[in-house]
């Protein structure tokens, strides 16, 4: 085998290997977004169901207060 034989064989394998490992960061890089949509529609829901939850408080607090005041 010629050196410049060898020199080719030794610039495919690199560009080989560049070409899987950009293939790998591009599949990290999908997972890490949709990782992101996912947090971000968890998020939206938690936020929601916590509104809820606070006017349903707030909503039985005014009962109560209203229940109180009949008694008197």
């Amino acid at each position: 085998m010629s050196e410049m034989n060898i020199v080719r064989s030794l610039r495919e394998e690199l560009e080989n290997k560049v070409a899987a490992q950009v293939s790998e960061l591009n599949l990290i890089r999908q997972a890490l977004y949709d990782l992101k949509s996912a947090h971000n529609k968890m998020r939206q829901q938690y936020d929601e169901e916590i509104a809820r939850l606070r006017a349903d408080v707030a909503q039985q607090a005014q009962v109560a207060a209203v229940q109180q005041q009949q008694k008197q």
